[in-house]
């Protein structure tokens, strides 16, 4: 927690990952647990381009047609 004037004198601002959304947290488990002897970056790159592709469309359709046991949303 700081004050506006301490936000405003460092030139700073805290997100926490859940500000954030989906997306850090699928960068970080590719980076952490591929590693370059598992996945080259090309495959990392397009392992994340399927998670781009699929993740917020498979959450509408779950969101329009069926029910969460516990409501997500979108930040």
């Amino acid at each position: 927690m700081a004050s506006p004037a301490t936000v405003s004198r460092c030139g700073m601002v805290y997100l926490t990952p859940d500000d954030l959304g989906w997306k850090p947290y699928v960068k970080t488990w590719i980076n952490v647990f591929f590693t370059e002897d598992i996945l080259n970056d090309n495959l990392k790159d397009f392992l994340y381009s399927i998670f781009e592709a699929t993740i917020d469309l498979g959450l509408d359709k779950i969101r329009d047609f069926l029910s969460e046991p516990v409501a997500t949303v979108n930040l």
